[in-house]
């Protein structure tokens, strides 16, 4: 099986973490939540267990909403989590991407601010 490096982009995490939580729209100890599962219609490969995705795959979540809240992300499988919040973490990804390679971060909040509205689901 022929494996593909990971692409690390730590100025994307960087500009990741000073957006708002996408699921409270917080500000406070924002983490860059890198999204595992695959989606064949953005060309994201699935990684495996102790293997982070590529950088780009990346959304905000506050600490709460990522890791230490009762219902965070870490808490509960991870596709079934973004399907209860009603956003497509993979689209936004890869709009957040877009708006990071143009520095627009103002697009990027935006962005957030209407996930739920613009994120379909491609199972």
């Amino acid at each position: 099986m022929l494996k593909h490096p990971r692409e690390r982009n730590e100025k994307f995490l960087t500009f990741i973490r000073t957006l708002i939580c996408v699921r409270c729209k917080t500000d406070f100890d924002i983490h860059a939540a890198h999204i595992r599962y695959a989606d064949s219609w953005f060309g994201k490969r699935q990684t495996g267990a102790g293997r982070k995705p590529d950088d780009r795959w990346a959304v905000p979540l506050c600490v709460v909403c990522h890791v230490f809240g009762q219902d965070a992300q870490h808490t509960r499988g991870e596709k079934v989590w973004w399907k209860t919040v009603g956003v497509n973490p993979i689209l936004l990804s890869a709009l957040l991407f877009s708006h990071f390679s143009v520095d627009d971060r103002e697009a990027a909040i935006q962005a957030i601010q209407r996930a739920i509205l613009i994120t379909p689901w491609s199972d």
